[in-house]
Order: structure tokens, then C-alpha cells, then sequence
């Protein structure tokens, strides 16, 4: 029984034993860890005390032009298809496709002969009508004839002078001229053919001044006016036009909620085409003295907008007001002023008076 008391005491000891040397292995790595985490948290301490890194804009003064974007199509002043108003055989053809034509030149011409010939038969009616008509009056006026005799002879005249201004009417419709002096399409035809009523012949397009329809959003009516100017561009021709809004739809469409607005614009050298799409601007106002800021500088609040601007090395809160808004910027209205360094980064971090460090600063030019 003793010997067996023995064996368990050794092995008692031996696990105490044991134990002790685990502990004395294990001690250093425990206190090196503490000592990291103590290290960490220091580091975080001196950086707080130090400020948040944070990037910043200087504002300053700029120009401002405050525009509604748009999207139209540009269409010629005037602009028909030349179809005629009578059927016939074509005899001339003047088309000279791609080209001008003066108002008033001759398009074409259909066969007319039988109608020729019957102005020419009603002209010499006429002339017999009036020498009777004449014989009746010298008679009525020496009492040798009736009043009722020369009624029908100036009746007689009357009726011929009518068909005659029929014949003339029928004439015309037969010729074509151009109504306006633009640019010619394409031919349809050739001379000989037979044409209807029906048939287009070409077209014909008033380019100089060019028009340009589009529209806005209705809540912006109150900023319209005519005589407002705009620009716009087409796809082909690098430079920005300028034109100006001389009509206004008088009523809003109710299916996209929008008011139609039609420009008018210069196209001496012809280089815009009706049914070309157009980007359009209309400036609504401009200023040279607009607060401009980076979208990602302004923090939405429950009743307004405010900023943090960099002032004394700490972050200070400064309540905003909004004016307009693009895609990269904000025009502020009030609460800061040239020369004021805004934060840009950091922001969900930043608190009024919290320390800060600036690690980059930008202003308009950079």
C-alpha cells in the first residue's frame, strides 16, 4: 500500500511539474500579443489626436450658365412634295437634282396643246362677241335696236371672258413652278412619262433658316420665353449652332408631361439637313459668380444639405443651400463663399470640430 501512495504522489508531482513548465512556454507569446494590441491602440489614439486624413476642394468664383438639356430634330423651313394637280404627259422637266431653284422657276410642264387651242378659238369668240356687242349699243343708242339685243351681246362676252379665265386656270395646272426658292430632291420622273394627281414628282426644301422642334419639362414653362436663345448639335458637324425659340406649343402634352418649343437658326453654308437628330441646350440664366462644389462634398440631411469646411485644422459643419446640381458638381446658393476649403473625403467619418489632416487639396484648375 505505501508503494502504491509513492507512485501516485510521483505522478502528482510530475504533472504539477509539467504544468509549470507549460505555463513558463506559454507566458512570453501571451505578453507579446497584450503588448501588440496596446501598441495598436496607441497608434490609434496618437492618429485620432492628429486629425483624419481627409482630401479637400478650395471654392472660388466661376462662370455658371444654368441650361435645360433637350433633344429634338431639325426641320427645313418649308418643304413640300412636288406632285401636280392634273394628270398629263410631261414635255419639260427642269431638275437639276441636290441644286437651289428660285422661287418662281419652272419645274415642270405637262402636255397642253388641246388647251392651247381652245384659248385661242375662245380669244377669237371674244373678239367677234365684242364687235357685235358694240353694233348692238350704237343701234340701242339711235333707237334702231333693243336693250334686250344688247344685253345678250354683252351677256355673250361675259360668258366667253369666263371660259377663257377657265381655260387659263386649266393652263396653269399643267406648268409647275417652284413656290419658294429652296433645294430640289430627287427626280421621280422623266420627261414623257404620264403622271396623276397621285404621282411625286421630287420635293422641294427651304434650308436657310433651318428650324429645330423640341421640348421641355413643364414646370420650366415660367423660364420660357420667345426669343430665348439656344444651342444645339447634330451628328457630322463639330461646332455648336446658335438659334432662338420663336414659337411655343399653347398647351402640354399629356402623355410626357412636356411643352413643345420650336427654334429657328442660320444655315447659310446648308451644312444642317431637316430630320437630323439635335442634342439642345436652352440657357435659362448665367453667372460669373456661381459657388461651385463636387457632388461627393455634399452630406443630405432630414431638412436641407450641409458641408464640412477645413478651418484651424478641424472639420467644421456648415449648413448649405442647393441651387442646381450637374453630374459631377453643385452650385451652392448660400453658406459659403470664395476661398473656402470644403472636405471632399472622409465624410462619413467626419464630426464638427474633429481634428483633420489634409492630404490633398484641388481647386478648379487641378
Amino acid at each position: 500500500m505505501k508503494e502504491n501512495s509513492k507512485k501516485v504522489l510521483r505522478r502528482i508531482l510530475w504533472v504539477l511539474v509539467g504544468l509549470i513548465i507549460l505555463a513558463l512556454v506559454i507566458r512570453p507569446k501571451v505578453d507579446f500579443g497584450s503588448g501588440d494590441s496596446d501598441s495598436q491602440a496607441m497608434e490609434q489614439e496618437q492618429e485620432v489626436s492628429e486629425g483624419i486624413s481627409a482630401e479637400a476642394y478650395i471654392t472660388e468664383y466661376r462662370e455658371y450658365r444654368d441650361q435645360i438639356r433637350s433633344t429634338g430634330n431639325v426641320l427645313a423651313e418649308d418643304e413640300i412634295e412636288i406632285m401636280p394637280e392634273t394628270a398629263g404627259r410631261i414635255t419639260e422637266l427642269h431638275i437639276n437634282e441636290g441644286e437651289e431653284i428660285e422661287e418662281g422657276e419652272l419645274i415642270l410642264k405637262l402636255n397642253n396643246a388641246d388647251l392651247q387651242a381652245s384659248l385661242r378659238r375662245i380669244g377669237h369668240d371674244i373678239s367677234l362677241a365684242k364687235i357685235q356687242k358694240e353694233r348692238e349699243k350704237k343701234l340701242f343708242e339711235s333707237d334702231a335696236g333693243t336693250a334686250e339685243a344688247y344685253d345678250e351681246a354683252q351677256n355673250r362676252v361675259d360668258n366667253l371672258e369666263a371660259q377663257q379665265d377657265e381655260l387659263i386656270a386649266e393652263i396653269e395646272k399643267t406648268e409647275i413652278k417652284a413656290p419658294f426658292s429652296g433645294v430640289i430632291g430627287f427626280k421621280n420622273v422623266s420627261p414623257g412619262s404620264y403622271v396623276s394627281t397621285s404621282t411625286s414628282i421630287s420635293s422641294l426644301q427651304k434650308i436657310d433658316p433651318i428650324r429645330v422642334d423640341f421640348s421641355v419639362p413643364e414646370r420650366y414653362r415660367s423660364s420660357i420665353s420667345k426669343g430665348q436663345s439656344i444651342e444645339f448639335k447634330v451628328d457630322g458637324v463639330e461646332e455648336w449652332q446658335e438659334g432662338s425659340i420663336y414659337a411655343i406649343q399653347p398647351r402640354v402634352d399629356r402623355d410626357s408631361r412636356t411643352i413643345g418649343l420650336r427654334a429657328r437658326a442660320d444655315n447659310e453654308d446648308g451644312l444642317l439637313l431637316p430630320g437630323a437628330f439635335a442634342q439642345v441646350n436652352v440657357e435659362l440664366s448665367s453667372t460669373n459668380d456661381a459657388i461651385m462644389i463636387p457632388t461627393e462634398a455634399l452630406v443630405p440631411e432630414a431638412e436641407g444639405y450641409h458641408v464640412f469646411v477645413y478651418s484651424g485644422g478641424k472639420a467644421q459643419r456648415v449648413p448649405v443651400e442647393v441651387q442646381q446640381r450637374t453630374d459631377t458638381e453643385v452650385v451652392i446658393d448660400n453658406g459659403l463663399a470664395a476661398g473656402d476649403t470644403v472636405l471632399t473625403t472622409a465624410i462619413l467619418q467626419l464630426r464638427d470640430e474633429m481634428p483633420v489632416r489634409l492630404s490633398h487639396i484641388q481647386n478648379n484648375e487641378s
